[in-house]
């Protein structure tokens, strides 16, 4: 059988249909570049989301480096972030010439909150940016009591975590400003790069939105009071991602009863695998194993494509190409070398998890590869 990682085919024609129907709306409207529709879907992500304000922007790196800027992070600020994620946060720090303070990261892969809170009282931290790892929460109440005492501002990249919560706290709405890639395999996805940004600031909503649009007064784009970008969310995502948007919750139910599969395998068999909590929605299942590389070739050789989130430190890949010494982070570095996730997603079939699950299981019996 074959069962790749992520396949659009695997998505129901009911679906595909829809969207079929948004591409031709949107080239009889000839509506393209913002509007209702960019309105009407922002609007719909604060109310499933909880926060008062969203702003589309183009992608969630742009979203990240947007939300720094409102903030004014830059040149001299030093902005703690975990050693493990994608190196698009690392990256948003650098373009607005902040300094990225590597943080290293607990067992299930969020950011260690004992290490950030030591990095707090010994740097001039200005931001911390956790990152809610595969589908699941860092410890929001944690570090958002942490900020609220230091008076530093948090920037939540809950990229990989649309909807997910943990202690009643939502992913992207409990911080100054939350930023959400909506890349088209995240949980919620456009067809194409989108992002979009929360808060609950009305000053910070205005910023960003001037930011995103060449620096312009809302009330008129010809007066331009900053320096701008264009990054904004194009009409055509705006539509599929109000579309998508009514089908999340479903879609993550899915994901956790796919996931659920997983587990109780894993269990079984004895191998380590990332869990999750209450209020997880899955964006990855991750297991582990100390001879990673051959287990993905011979899941390979039996049709199971996977993935590596991710092979290297974005710590160590930015410290690389800045030219300063690297640093050590030994949960984060063990994560690296060991983590693999399987394929996961709401249109996957559930014997296609089974059949995943039986491969690992001769993986695991037959070809000790754990």
């Amino acid at each position: 059988m074959k069962v790749d990682f992520y396949n659009f085919e695997y998505v129901p024609e009911v679906t595909k249909n829809k969207w079929r129907e948004i591409f031709d709306s949107c080239l009889l409207d000839g509506q393209f570049i913002g509007g209702d529709s960019v309105k009407s879907f922002e609007d719909k992500f604060s109310k499933i989301i909880g926060s008062q304000y969203s702003v589309g922007v183009s992608n969630g790196y742009d979203g990240l480096e947007l939300a720094l800027r409102a903030l004014g992070i830059g040149t001299g600020s030093k902005v703690a972030l975990p050693a493990h994620t994608f190196i698009a946060t690392w990256n948003a720090v650098l373009a607005v010439g902040a300094t990225p303070v590597g943080i290293d990261v607990f067992e299930d892969g969020q950011i260690d909150t004992d290490a950030l809170t030591r990095a707090v009282t010994h740097q001039k931290i200005e931001c911390v940016i956790p990152v809610h790892m595969h589908g699941h929460v860092a410890d929001l109440k944690t570090i958002n009591d942490l900020c609220i005492q230091s008076k530093i501002w948090m920037v939540e990249d809950a990229s990989q975590a649309h909807l997910a919560s943990r202690d009643e706290l939502q992913a992207g709405a409990t911080g100054d400003i939350g930023v959400f890639s909506l890349y088209p395999t995240k949980n919620l996805g456009a067809l194409g790069d989108a992002g979009i940004i929360v808060t609950n600031n009305k000053n910070l909503e205005q910023k960003i939105r001037s930011l995103s649009n060449y620096g312009s007064r809302s009330e008129n784009k010809y007066i331009h009071e900053r320096l701008g970008f264009n990054r904004r969310l194009d009409t055509l995502q705006a539509r599929i991602l109000s579309e998508n948007l009514n089908s999340l919750e479903e879609w993550n139910l899915f994901r956790t009863r796919k996931a659920d599969i997983y587990a109780a395998k894993m269990s079984e068999l004895g191998i380590k695998y990332l869990k999750g909590r209450s209020g997880s929605v899955w964006h990855h299942f991750c297991i582990f194993s100390e001879k990673r590389d051959e287990l993905r070739k011979f899941l390979e050789k039996n049709g199971i494509v996977t993935e590596v989130h991710y092979p290297n430190l974005a710590a160590h890949e930015v410290q690389d190409f800045i030219e300063v010494e690297k640093e050590s982070f030994p949960i984060a570095e063990k994560i690296s070398k060991t983590i693999l996730s399987l394929p996961l997603s709401p249109f996957h079939r559930d014997e296609q998890i089974h059949y995943v699950c039986q491969v690992i299981e001769r993986g695991h019996s037959e070809e000790n590869l754990f």
